[in-house]
């Protein structure tokens, strides 16, 4: 295993032990979790449930397409699971792996809380993909998922074609992606991190340090990249090649956008629950009134494409 996926691993260990520590049950790990933990530490990772029911546009696209389909479904780089326990609830025979055993037994502890019908549906195995490619090129599965997943993936066009490999004649392939922010996005994501109240940070902290590095790379960074996203962008190696995959080697159903600002910055708010959710729901209007006119570019995208052979 090459150092970048061991760091990979690391990286992903920590943020999980985190979300573990708190006892909370995450979005992350169940997306029907009603559970919120906000903490003051903004490293913490939030469970917000009420902010992610706001931003579920293409989380609920992708759902309705998994529910259309039946048969088997694997989903890669599935992380604490919400995505494999959809699809079992669905009634999907699903396999879920990832990398991290952390989180994964995150997923596996909240597994065993649920119905028996659901247990025995859903699998969870801690591998990269090429040993889980190695073991399983005999199989057939009717659909393959990644969530904000495959740009993880080194080599990423070489891991696409395997996968396709193993999706049956018709099966679906289905990605999220995190999209690059554009200049004025960061702007406006700035402009609001600074007026509006977030976790973390008195607005006197605010003024104290507003002209310091410090608080730039603490309350305005774009974005937390893992070792193996910083790797791939090192080599050209993301969204682009995920997009021409998905949209010449497969036939594509539906490519959907959505986001800029507003989901950065809603997570980041410290009010009560029904002014954090009635905040971001007005930020997500005036995103899409600016995504509309085309003055941002949208931060999210998903694909969905069939597998047609041309033979």
């Amino acid at each position: 295993m090459s150092d970048v996926m061991i760091e990979e691993i690391n990286y992903f260990d920590f943020i999980n032990d985190k979300r573990k520590s708190t006892g909370f049950i995450y979005p992350e790990v169940d997306l029907r979790s009603k559970d919120v933990y906000l903490s003051d530490d903004p490293a913490d990772p939030p469970a917000d449930p009420y902010v992610t029911e706001v931003f579920s546009g293409l989380t609920s696209l992708a759902l309705a397409y998994i529910k259309d389909k039946p048969g088997a479904l694997l989903d890669v780089c599935c992380g604490p699971g919400w995505l494999s326990l959809e699809s079992a609830r669905l009634g999907h025979v699903t396999t879920g792996i990832d990398i991290s055993d952390t989180a994964l037994n995150l997923a596996r502890s909240y597994l065993a809380t649920q119905n028996k019908e659901t247990i025995d549906k859903l699998k969870y195995i801690n591998t990269s993909f090429e040993d889980f490619f190695t073991v399983n090129q005999n199989s057939n599965f009717s659909i393959i998922t990644g969530w904000s997943a495959f740009h993880h993936l080194l080599d990423t066009r070489n891991k696409l074609k395997q996968m396709t490999s193993i999706l049956e004649e018709g099966g679906l392939m289905i990605t999220f992606d995190d999209l690059e922010f554009d200049n004025l996005t960061l702007i406006i994501r700035k402009i609001l991190l600074f007026i509006l109240p977030i976790r973390g940070f008195s607005y006197k902290q605010k003024i104290k340090e507003l002209f310091t590095l410090d608080l730039f790379k603490r309350i305005f960074a774009n974005s937390i990249d893992s070792p193996a996203e910083i790797q791939a962008e090192k080599h050209g190696i993301g969204a682009d090649i995920i997009f021409d995959y998905f949209t010449n080697d497969l036939l594509p159903l539906k490519v959907a956008y959505e986001g800029g600002f507003a989901s950065a910055v809603s997570y980041r708010l410290r009010m009560p629950i029904w002014q954090r959710k009635i905040t971001a729901s007005i930020l997500l209007r005036l995103e899409n009134i600016l995504l509309k006119i085309k003055l941002i570019s949208p931060r999210y995208r998903l694909i969905v494409s069939r597998k047609i052979s041309l033979i």
